[in-house]
């Protein structure tokens, strides 16, 4: 956590603001409690409650808690699966009569080549990333919309991006992930709730034995938190985006298309697309779309 002489040098803060961290006592979430703390936030840190590691007896929230408050900041504990997140978000609210962040950040893997994949793994990490996606945004909801204010950020990742052997479960969730938050962006907007995603990389227990020394020092947990705390903020007006972010390097990515092939009705034929295949999937003259009104407009531009 940044000293208190280094954050009152920030402009951008959280003081009287309240901020949940799913998963927020290891890795990535650990840094974000931390560093939400360190700007004023009072950070609710959301774990499961078991041990930091198998030395230690206290819970992983209860050490974060300690640390946050040894460095002068604020934080509450409720340890609590984050399926229970109507339960979670009720107590954010009993307890401090709003809610102005979620970030959700819990999460695990259940890795196995497709074919070796059970339904019950594939339910089990739908249910931590992107259910619990929409269970904490759908009880934060009328929370935040009666205050006029609220940020959802997504935690999602490359493997939803691109794919990744092994992880067609956690891919799928992660993807799923960042449609919900456009949704939720363009439902939000009138009442200024913004959602977000950030597809992170950095060093936490479920990749550390994946990646070797040289790159564990690259990606440092702690340099994902100021983008996270940036689109959390009430003077970030970005909505519905998703970001890739790794060792300082912070990038925002959108879905392009080709400019594409316009055909008539009279070559609506296989034999025709084939023999149009390498102007269909060229980008030299790629667009992309903000909207989904964007796109069709964009569609009726090219065909009529």
């Amino acid at each position: 956590m940044h000293s208190r002489g280094e954050t009152s040098k920030s402009k951008l803060r959280f003081d009287d603001k309240v901020v949940l961290v799913t998963g927020g006592s290891r890795g990535l979430g650990r840094a974000f409690s931390l560093y939400f703390a360190s700007l004023g936030a009072t950070v609710v840190i959301n774990s499961t409650g078991a041990p930091d590691d198998e030395q230690s007896e206290s819970p992983a929230s209860v050490v974060t808690k300690k640390l946050i408050e040894a460095q002068g900041g604020k934080a509450e504990v409720f340890d609590a699966p984050v399926s229970d997140a109507e339960a979670i978000i009720d107590y954010c609210h009993l307890q401090f009569g709003r809610l102005d962040a979620v970030v959700h950040n819990a999460g695990f893997v259940r890795d196995a080549s497709f074919v070796k994949s059970t339904l019950e793994e594939w339910q089990a990490v739908q249910s931590v990333h992107l259910e619990a996606a929409y269970r904490l945004s759908h009880a934060a909801w009328p929370l935040m919309k009666s205050q006029g204010f609220g940020r959802l950020l997504f935690i999602s990742s490359a493997a939803g991006l691109y794919g990744n052997f092994g992880q067609a479960n956690y891919s799928a969730a992660k993807l799923g992930m960042v449609g919900l938050a456009k949704t939720l962006a363009v439902e939000g907007a009138r009442n200024n709730i913004h959602c977000n995603c950030v597809a992170p990389i950095g060093i936490t227990r479920m990749n550390a034995d994946v990646l070797d020394e040289s790159m564990q020092r690259a990606f440092p947990t702690a340099a994902i938190a100021p983008l996270v705390a940036y689109l959390c903020h009430a003077s970030c007006q970005e909505n519905g985006s998703l970001f890739e972010a790794a060792g300082g390097w912070f990038s925002k990515v959108r879905f392009q298309r080709s400019e594409g092939a316009a055909l008539p009705p009279a070559e609506w034929k296989i034999d025709t697309i084939a023999e149009q295949w390498k102007v269909i999937t060229d980008f030299e003259r790629a667009e992309a779309s903000e909207s989904m009104e964007e796109s069709v407009v964009q569609i009726l531009d090219h065909i009529i």
